[in-house]
């Protein structure tokens, strides 16, 4: 999404989802409330993630493991749309279902030359993403963001009902 020379930031993506089968993805999307091209960011858990790596860029206070927590270059003053996803894997006979179960929502232009921090709290009920400003002394929260339905966000939560999609069929 970067490229060399445009004025860029750095943002560490983190979500407290334990793990077990589930996981948190960070999907963007062109326009706001999910409208245009999906585009598949990462995956983020505190548990096992097959093939996980680490991904750092030397924001501060970073305290979480390798799948936890990713870092990555954004560009600088451009939106940025993106969703936070809790997904789940069931076996439904002889198949692997991803099930959709609650998200948030956020549309937010990052500064330039500035650390952020997007951290996604999981929850069924109440999920938020926290977004902190980061310096070399300093972590200060600057927002939260939730998934209560209001027009920035209605066709996002409607995204997570869909159906469950098959991932792979066992032999």
């Amino acid at each position: 999404d970067v490229q060399e020379n445009d004025s860029r930031t750095k943002v560490r993506f983190v979500s407290d989802h334990p793990g077990g089968g589930a996981w948190t993805e960070v999907v963007s999307f062109e326009e706001k409330n999910c409208k245009g091209e999906r585009k598949y960011w990462m995956m983020l858990t505190k548990g096992f993630i097959l093939g996980g790596f680490e991904k750092r860029l030397g924001i501060p206070f970073y305290d979480y493991n390798k799948n936890q927590a990713k870092e990555v270059y954004l560009t600088s003053n451009k939106p940025y749309h993106l969703f936070f996803v809790d997904s789940l894997l069931s076996n439904v006979g002889r198949n692997m279902i991803q099930h959709n179960l609650s998200g948030v929502y956020i549309n937010y232009i990052f500064e330039k030359d500035k650390n952020y921090e997007l951290f996604y709290k999981s929850s069924l009920s109440n999920p938020k993403v926290e977004l902190y400003l980061i310096t070399e002394n300093k972590k200060e929260l600057v927002s939260v963001f939730d998934n209560k339905i209001s027009n920035q966000n209605k066709n996002c939560l409607k995204s997570l009902r869909m159906k469950p999609k098959s991932i792979f069929k066992k032999n």
